[in-house]
């Protein structure tokens, strides 16, 4: 089963350099798309970019405690969908408890944010 959860993510870029962009606000939309036991980071900006992302998932249960990091660079391209990265928890149980948090970078700014959980 394929859901898909998004959120847009208002960014405000003001003041950064991109390239062919001028300075001002932005929007920028991120998502995390579930797919089956999989999580899945997404980034779409109207402008060009280099983003730095963080994902990272926690789960909580009966069998123990799990917390699974990914993060790295995209060159995002403007208004084209970019992949990011995934985490799986392995098995998830029907007790089980988790949170995946998406957190987007241009530089050091945080320019989105997107949290699911169950």
């Amino acid at each position: 089963m394929f859901r898909r959860i998004i959120s847009s993510c208002a960014a405000v870029l003001g003041g950064l350099l991109l390239s062919g962009a001028s300075e001002g606000s932005t929007v920028t939309e991120c998502w995390i798309a579930e797919e089956g036991q999989i999580f899945v980071g997404h980034v779409q900006s109207p402008e060009s970019f280099i983003a730095r992302y963080e994902l990272v998932g926690e789960k909580r249960g009966p069998s123990g405690n799990s917390v699974v990091r990914q993060g790295g660079q995209v060159a995002v391209e403007a208004n084209k969908p970019a992949r990011l990265s995934q985490l799986s928890f392995g098995a998830l149980g029907a007790n089980d408890h988790y949170s995946v948090h998406l957190r987007l970078f241009d530089g050091d700014k945080l320019v989105g944010e997107k949290t699911i959980q169950n």
